[in-house]
């Protein structure tokens, strides 16, 4: 399975892997609505992220009993994990894959370096 799915990919709708608004996205987007091109960095590739940087056990023990109506524990256990993320390194193939995937952007938008938006899954 790739770690990068274009909006226009066949495994894009699947929830699983691109998240509810990926999902939701590409579903609209394949059935003709007017959704600009876009990519998802697949949950796959986060799992294999983590666990290659030995942070997924970090990362559960900062969850384990978290409340999450507690918006000071959630902004400190985010905070956390966000710092654990930041202290990475990104394998080559993934940051290679956003790279391409990014060129791909540029061509149909028929300049270098479009304006973007990110947006973050739940996970």
């Amino acid at each position: 399975m790739a770690d990068i799915l274009d909006l226009d990919h066949a495994d894009a709708v699947r929830l699983e892997l691109t998240g509810g608004k990926g999902a939701s996205l590409a579903r609209l987007r394949q059935s003709g609505f007017e959704v600009p091109p876009a990519f998802c960095v697949t949950t796959g590739a986060y799992a294999r992220f983590v666990r290659a940087n030995g942070i997924d056990t970090a990362i559960g023990a900062i969850l384990a009993g978290l409340d999450t109506a507690d918006h000071d524990a959630l902004d400190a256990a985010t905070a956390r994990i966000r710092g654990l993320i930041q202290d990475c390194e990104f394998d080559a193939a993934l940051v290679g894959g956003i790279a391409e995937a990014y060129g791909r952007l540029d061509a149909a938008a028929g300049e270098k370096g479009p304006y973007v938006a990110v947006r973050s899954s739940g996970t």
